[in-house]
């Protein structure tokens, strides 16, 4: 498969911020031409894979290549998870899906858009517009 679809193009990479116990990359065949980067807490990406590793064989990885980000994100923006997604292979100039549900919970007016704009300033606009 050549990815997912989107009017005018194909899109090849997914980037889901705070992942939690989400399984997209298991479950949808869609993402076969895509490589997923998931960011979450240390803690919570130690759970999911312990849980994944004890999965029946059947639970297979849909997606092309999957990247658990491991973020501190009390520390607020200095630790740069999106310097290891770079690390990684992720491309800001390549049309992304960004996953941003379990962000939205944590956003508060008392700061937490900073934080947001941070990430949109770094990749969205580009990643969007491209």
């Amino acid at each position: 498969m050549p990815g997912l679809y989107v009017p005018h193009t194909y899109i090849h990479l997914m980037m889901n911020h705070r992942a939690g116990m989400d399984t997209r990359a298991y479950t949808l065949d869609a993402l076969a031409g895509c490589t997923v980067f998931e960011v979450d807490q240390t803690e919570v990406m130690e759970l999911k894979e312990q849980l994944i590793s004890t999965a029946p064989e059947e639970v297979i990885l849909q997606a092309k290549a999957l990247h658990r980000i491991r973020a501190n994100f009390d520390a607020g923006l200095e630790t740069d998870w999106l310097a290891t997604m770079g690390d990684l292979g992720f491309d800001k100039s390549v049309p992304t899906v960004w996953v941003m549900e379990g962000l939205l919970y944590y956003l508060t007016v008392s700061g937490d858009h900073i934080y947001a704009f941070h990430i949109y300033e770094r990749t969205l606009l580009q990643t969007l517009w491209h």
